[in-house]
């Protein structure tokens, strides 16, 4: 099943720069306040096309560059997000922000060694950057090297110390953990996580999947039975469920689980007959 994984961006735009009073605001300007105002509406391909206009008038100027890559990000246009997230950079060099936009539109692409060169360059830029270790663990994540997200989720926790009451700070550190089947470290975190937000169905599923791969079936099932309660009839809680009652030695639960997989989907209802018929895992 698809995990919450959540990537962290700057959370503020590029502006224009600050007028004199009394002075008039130049023409690349007007367009980049346009820009800035269908981006906030969500209107981002209108947005492009005033920050277009003003790169005609503005070529120079980072600032616009920048917010006309966020738009494109916007528009799930990665490669003219691309551009125009290195344009930025090659007029500002020093950009933090527009480093990390950059590596998570790499990110997005599957290029995660490209994301995590630019997130690392954010943090030559500026060390404390929790953001920029946050977003090296989520890339070493969807690249399944579990070990080295585990390290950067570390790191992010060093530098905002306040991680700790982070839901999905603890819940993709259990994901991760569990990756590298270190499970009592899984299932601690996820537990982290579930205090945060207990009524989450998928936390409760996970560290029923860790106790079931640490072989400890009543707990496994205590836990996939509350991620039931809270979200019914969702097929892949309801057969792990039914595997962890048969692995309790519990057969009669799981033929009633059994029973009800057949009215939610077949091929689940069948999965269940092969596990405990022997037939496979």
């Amino acid at each position: 099943m698809k995990h919450q994984l959540i990537i962290l961006s700057c959370l503020f735009l590029f502006g224009p720069p600050l007028l004199v009073a009394g002075q008039q605001k130049t023409a690349a300007e007007i367009h980049l306040d346009k820009g800035l105002e269908h981006y906030k509406a969500g209107r981002h391909r209108e947005a492009v096309e005033a920050y277009k206009q003003a790169v005609r008038i503005a070529p120079e100027n980072a600032n616009i560059h920048y917010n006309l890559g966020r738009a494109y990000y916007g528009l799930e246009q990665w490669n003219e997000a691309i551009d125009a997230y290195r344009e930025t950079l090659r007029l500002k060099p020093e950009s933090v922000n527009a480093q990390v936009s950059l590596g998570m539109t790499y990110h997005k692409q599957g290029r995660f060694n490209e994301a995590i060169m630019s997130y690392k360059e954010a943090l030559r830029i500026k060390p404390d950057m929790a953001e920029a270790y946050w977003n090296i663990g989520l890339s070493h994540h969807f690249a399944k090297r579990y070990k080295e997200a585990v390290e950067a989720y570390g790191e992010y926790a060093r530098v905002k110390p306040s991680a700790g009451t982070e839901f999905q700070f603890h819940h993709n550190f259990g994901i991760a953990f569990a990756g590298l089947g270190q499970f009592p470290q899984a299932i601690d975190a996820y537990k982290r996580a579930i205090a945060v937000k207990p009524d989450d169905s998928e936390s409760h599923y996970l560290v029923g999947g860790a106790y079931y791969g640490s072989r400890r079936f009543a707990e496994a099932v205590n836990s996939l039975s509350r991620a039931t309660e809270i979200k019914p009839d969702y097929v892949p809680y309801e057969l792990a469920l039914g595997k962890a009652y048969f692995s309790l030695g519990n057969r009669e639960a799981a033929l009633r689980q059994h029973t009800k997989l057949k009215t939610l989907d077949s091929e689940a209802a069948n999965e269940l007959v092969k596990i405990m018929d022997g037939k496979t895992q």
